[in-house]
């Protein structure tokens, strides 16, 4: 399912996503087409029992 804004990733991820939101519009402008943030986080299901380094859904590109 699409959810668009941040509103719908949890703190502290959303504190985070949006740092990261804010610097790539100052460094990027108007060439940032779009982020997409996706994975357990971003969907709002976030499994706190899960070490953080086993979910291969969160990258970076």
């Amino acid at each position: 399912m699409l959810k668009i804004g941040l509103e719908h990733i949890p703190e502290p991820y959303r504190s985070v996503a949006s740092t990261l939101l804010n610097t790539l519009q100052k460094m990027l402008g108007s060439n940032l087409i779009s982020l997409v943030v996706y994975g357990s986080v971003a969907g709002g299901g976030e499994e706190r029992q899960r070490p953080r380094y086993t979910n291969s859904s969160r990258r970076a590109a």
